[in-house]
């Protein structure tokens, strides 16, 4: 729709006219393109008021801290709090899971992992990239901030829908 304002003598008046114009699907991702539109996937994490498997309530309590660092700009905190997700996830999953030492992380050991073993994978590295802001290390930024708590989301997600089955 297309709303005009029109001055006639007393006051301005308003005519809907009606446009119609179809764009090809493929004219509209190039205009998408061009204009450098960015998609975003979104998961769903249990947080409060929804109830979460017993094994990882205190992850979810630490993801919640992570998410209002995340909201206050603090980046190093928010980090950390995702380190502490990893370790409180660790006591969930425990031996279930194991974590493949570092130096099984080449390509020739990679093809033999079983699904279990990239997942621990996955944590290790999520972990690794946490370490510094455990440590008290360097200032990270917004964008490291959000994408490790993403990440972290999706790991906690993933493991509280297997712990709850």
């Amino acid at each position: 729709m297309l709303t005009i304002d029109l001055e006639n003598k007393e006051e301005w008046e308003q005519q809907p006219v009606e446009l119609r114009q179809r764009i090809a699907a493929s004219d509209w991702l190039a205009l998408l393109e061009q204009a450098r539109h960015t998609s975003f996937n979104t998961i769903e994490v249990p947080l409060e008021g929804v109830p979460v498997p017993a094994g990882i309530k205190m992850a979810t309590d630490r993801y919640i801290a992570a998410m209002k660092h995340l909201q206050l700009c603090q980046w190093d905190d928010a980090i950390a709090e995702c380190r502490q997700v990893l370790e409180d996830l660790s006591n969930s999953i425990g031996a279930t899971e194991t974590i493949p030492p570092w130096a099984q992380y080449t390509d020739q050991h990679k093809t033999t992992w079983s699904f279990s073993q990239r997942c621990g994978a996955i944590r290790a590295m999520i972990r690794h990239a946490t370490h510094e802001a455990h440590h008290g290390g360097r200032a990270f930024t917004a964008i490291e901030a959000r994408y490790v708590v993403e990440l972290t989301g999706v790991a906690l997600k993933y493991y509280g829908q297997r712990l709850g089955h």
